[in-house]
């Protein structure tokens, strides 16, 4: 059996996954989480994210910005698309800032042990010729009244080959144990 995201080879098995940086938040949170100087050595990147807000809010939003050259793009707009259910209903949407929304979290009011998570692919992040573009699946539960999400989205102010990326709050500051993991996706 071949497990998703492992290949077969004659001398054993290789992943396709390489594991470049992770990030535990600390004691009293963040205000965001940087990755900086990403190699270019890779098709695709992976970040898979288990996090919580510090917000009072029910839920709260982690926001991805992106930039170039080591730093961030602040007035650039990106676009996202999403479709979205919690057991009852399903609304879809779009929406366009310098940053977007790729995870739905729990906030401070929640169970403590309650986490929202995601997977995002940022796609060709390394190419000089093609826009980027980027894909989520992001969800929490909390007992029954959670959300799942199918995020899409595009960065196409230019070109360049992206090498810095930013998660952060929408009202508040990343809690304590959240955890970010980068990964690059080889070709």
């Amino acid at each position: 059996m071949i497990l998703p995201g492992v290949i077969a080879s004659s001398g054993g098995v290789a992943s396709s996954y390489e594991s470049i940086a992770t990030v535990l938040v600390g004691s009293g949170g963040t205000a965001a989480v940087d990755f900086t100087s990403i190699s270019q050595a890779y098709a695709h990147l992976q970040i898979r994210i288990t996090c919580r807000s510090t917000s009072a809010a029910t839920n709260d939003g982690i926001l991805m910005r992106v930039g170039t050259g080591g730093t961030l793009d602040t007035t650039s707009t990106m676009w996202g698309h999403y479709l979205m259910g919690d057991g009852a209903t399903a609304t879809a949407g779009y929406r366009s800032s310098t940053n977007v929304e790729l995870v739905e979290v729990t906030a401070a009011t929640a169970t403590a042990s309650i986490f929202g998570v995601a997977v995002i692919d940022l796609l060709n992040y390394s190419s000089t010729t093609k826009n980027k573009t980027f894909r989520s699946l992001t969800g929490f539960d909390r007992n029954g009244a959670g959300e799942v999400r199918l995020m899409s989205g595009s960065y196409t102010a230019n070109t360049s080959a992206l090498n810095t990326i930013r998660f952060y709050s929408a009202f508040a500051n990343i809690a304590e144990f959240s955890s970010f993991a980068l990964y690059g996706v080889k070709a």
